[in-house]
């Protein structure tokens, strides 16, 4: 059960919580639900804040979530074994107003698989600057990122491979993340090219399959943009690329140019040999004429034309065949064979 009762607070965060609470509460594996009351700040202490950290502005929701309680800490266990004791497992957390603090970015890198592709070439340009709003989360640094301006920030989280990843445009966004995520351990990591690992898949697998597989089917749909897109030219190579002499780009696209023109006057040529060889052929056969050469009497040779291939000499019509039966025909053809031998 949760620690402060049916509070106010309790119940203003368990209405825009998609009622969480009740929901932990009432799971059979999740005991000692514990939520930590704390009272909203006033806007005196959010001018001052502002003031303190100008130019930088906080975004309207922000500023309404902590007017409602000054950051968030709920925690709550799982329950493995009955012999055993509960396990702490998940936590929300938001730091108070003034633990959102600026932190440090040496080198801002950004994911492949988090990246804001609606990002302006200012904003991609623009050194960002970084509060962090949860300073308990678990393997990364949870930050509100300010990169066009000094308001409007995004939700952004580093990874413990230091590159950044696009989370929400905006902090309702990511805390409605956070509640269907239930504040399990990494969950962030869905939303970066290493995704969850398979202790977290499993965790929410039991808890919140359907998030599980919205993650999951996010995460497809991304690599398969990926896949239709062109492979991305390495920094090192497009830096090279980028300050080649101006005489070595254009040998190189005239080069291009010249393999295409070559290729395409090849592929001509394939398709006529084709036709010409596919095509029925309408000439008449030649007829080598050879000479033959034939010896006399005389011992002299003459030569003489033939034709190749040789016909016999017809053979004379056989007197009497015309009018006769083929058993007639046959003898008479017998007998005039007798006759001539």
């Amino acid at each position: 059960m949760a620690n402060s009762g049916n509070s106010d607070v309790r119940n203003m965060f368990d209405s825009i919580s998609l009622s969480v609470i009740s929901f932990l509460e009432n799971h059979a594996g999740i005991q000692d639900v514990q939520f930590e009351e704390r009272k909203g700040v006033t806007f005196d202490e959010i001018v001052r804040w502002e003031k303190q950290h100008h130019p930088f502005v906080l975004p309207d929701d922000f500023k309404a979530f902590v007017q409602i309680s000054d950051g968030l800490m709920l925690r709550w266990k799982i329950n493995l074994l009955a012999q055993q004791p509960p396990i702490p497992l998940g936590t929300m957390h938001l730091n108070q107003l003034q633990q959102v603090k600026q932190i440090p970015i040496e080198e801002f890198v950004q994911d492949i698989e988090g990246a804001d592709k609606d990002a302006t070439r200012t904003e991609r340009n623009m050194r960002p600057v970084a509060f962090c709003i949860d300073n308990l989360c678990a393997d990364g640094r949870l930050a509100l990122l300010y990169r066009s301006g000094h308001t409007d920030p995004q939700v952004w989280f580093q990874g413990l491979s230091c590159m950044w990843s696009f989370l929400s445009a905006s902090f309702t966004d990511y805390f409605r993340l956070m509640i269907m995520h239930l504040g399990m351990p990494r969950w962030q990591y869905a939303f970066t090219t290493v995704g969850l690992d398979p202790v977290s898949q499993q965790w929410i697998r039991f808890l919140s399959p359907e998030r599980l597989a919205i993650d999951m089917s996010h995460r497809l749909r991304k690599h398969t943009e990926e896949a239709e897109m062109d492979i991305p030219i390495p920094r090192a190579k497009r830096f090279e690329k980028l300050t080649a002499p101006s005489h070595s780009r254009s040998s190189s696209l005239g080069s291009e140019a010249d393999t295409k023109s070559s290729n395409a006057a090849e592929r001509t040529q394939n398709r006529q040999t084709f036709s010409r060889h596919s095509r029925p052929s309408t000439a008449k056969p030649k007829v080598s004429k050879r000479r033959t050469i034939s010896l006399s009497e005389d011992g002299k040779t003459t030569p003489r034309p033939s034709s190749a291939p040789s016909a016999r000499a017809a053979t004379p019509p056989i007197p009497g065949l015309a009018g006769s039966t083929p058993l007639e025909k046959s003898r008479l053809s017998a007998v005039a064979g007798v006759r001539k031998t």
